[in-house]
């Protein structure tokens, strides 16, 4: 959690700082413009607070609302309140209280409240709520993210329902949607899509999600394909991994080339190394199958062990604790029921 609120920090900061020298509000602020207009619409030049038509400003400050094209050259002042409508242009950068429509900052942008269409920041976006496209340069840093997201670097989001791309990861608390990222994500809860360059840590993950490396959850249910392992409280749905799989309960079917443990499974565990468990229900399929105390089903490897079977082992070497002593060791078939 640490680095997940550091990493949206970061960002945050990083894509408001041109913000950072506002002025004071309390300042008398300026609102001279050059307007020609017919029947309210027209063009306006200087720091108009309302206006409809075509804008163009150098420096936003204690603006109200804008509706149609706006362009301003230096960074805003003083501006959390400012509501623009259609297209709000900044060349260094842009900041409002809400933007309906097109928003650019070439720097940067920070929407105080709500922005809803596209957003794109040179550098960096940072707001309360975006709902349609939020592109950034370098990252993006909002409490809600709802639609399409690109960064070359990464998001950091409380709440995100969207499709979204960053070059290096993700954080944030709960997220829906499809996450493509280079190296990793870390969050609460996510459900959706996910793909992983290296790894990703969660506390409940539902959907599918694929994994460079390795992927770590508390609760797990749905596809989950790590190129190295996987390790999880609860697993529910379907593991593939290339080296293993430990949880304390695995319900499902799982696959490891070097192998499975958990305390209690339940399902088909397929791997070509080892499978160790304290209870099992279900198929049991490796070279070495070590269960420490309850097992139900079919056991087949080169090795079985089971202090308490109920079921069938097949391999070169079979153990039953709860068998008479003469049919406790079997080559090839041992049973019990």
């Amino acid at each position: 959690m640490i680095s997940k609120l550091l990493f949206l920090a970061i960002l945050f900061n990083f894509s408001t700082q041109i913000f950072a020298n506002e002025k004071s509000s309390k300042e008398e602020v300026s609102h001279a413009a050059l307007n020609i207009r017919i029947k309210k619409v027209g063009l306006s030049i200087g720091n108009s607070q309302e206006h409809t038509g075509v804008r163009i400003n150098w420096c936003d400050k204690e603006v109200k609302q804008i509706n149609g094209f706006n362009f301003s050259i230096w960074r805003p002042q003083v501006n959390k309140d400012a509501e623009y409508n259609g297209i709000n242009f900044g060349l260094v950068g842009n900041q409002a209280k809400s933007i309906n429509g097109l928003g650019i900052g070439l720097v940067g942008m920070s929407v105080e409240k709500e922005l809803n269409g596209i957003a794109i920041g040179g550098v960096g976006l940072a707001g309360e709520k975006i709902n349609g496209i939020a592109i950034g340069g370098i990252g993006l840093a909002v409490e809600e993210l709802n639609g399409f997201s690109f960064a070359l670097i990464g998001t950091a989001a409380e709440k995100v329902r969207a499709i979204s791309f960053n070059g290096i990861g993700m954080a944030g608390e709960n997220m829906k949607g499809i996450f493509i990222n280079g190296l990793g994500m870390g969050a609460e809860n996510v459900s959706g899509f996910s793909f992983n360059g290296l790894g990703m840590g969660v506390q409940n993950l539902t959907g599918i999600h694929l994994a460079g490396l390795g992927i770590g959850a508390n609760d797990v249910a749905g596809l989950v394909v790590a190129g190295l392992g996987i390790g999880a409280n609860n697993v529910k749905g379907i593991t593939l991994t290339g080296v293993g799989v430990g949880a304390n309960e695995i319900t499902g079917f799982s696959f490891a080339l070097l192998g499975i443990g958990a305390n209690k499974f339940k399902g088909i565990s397929l791997a070509l190394g080892t499978n160790k468990t304290e209870d099992f229900s279900g198929l049991a399929v490796s070279s070495y199958n070590d269960t420490k105390n309850q097992f139900n089903g079919i056991s087949i490897g080169i090795v079985n062990l089971a202090k308490n079977l109920n079921g069938v082992q097949l391999g070169l070497f079979n153990y039953a604790g709860n068998n008479p002593i003469w049919a406790r060791i079997l080559p090839f078939v041992n049973a019990h029921f």
